[in-house]
């Protein structure tokens, strides 16, 4: 993952955070840019739906899931760029 571009995500898997629409626009950056990764770093009721959503669009193998446990100063350094695309 050392030379990809890396979209993350830290947050609670809820409607509110829209992880929907997020893998639609992760999606397109992936066409343009195939060296993408999408880091998901949280838990919650969700998180099995959003899990499918990976799986319909192909998306398998650059989407990491990653629970809450792993520490968050670690991960925030290596995004290259983060999102906010809040339903409310």
């Amino acid at each position: 993952m050392s030379e990809s571009f890396v979209v993350g995500h830290v947050g609670r898997f809820m409607a509110q955070k829209n992880h929907s629409r997020l893998l639609d626009i992760f999606s397109d950056i992936r066409r343009l840019n195939p060296n993408s990764k999408l880091l998901l770093v949280g838990e919650g009721e969700l998180m099995e739906s959003v899990r499918k959503k990976v799986n319909d669009l192909d998306l398998e193998t650059d989407v990491i899931f990653c629970r809450m446990s792993i520490r968050y100063e670690y991960v925030v350094p290596s995004y290259g760029c983060t999102r906010y695309a809040f339903t409310f």
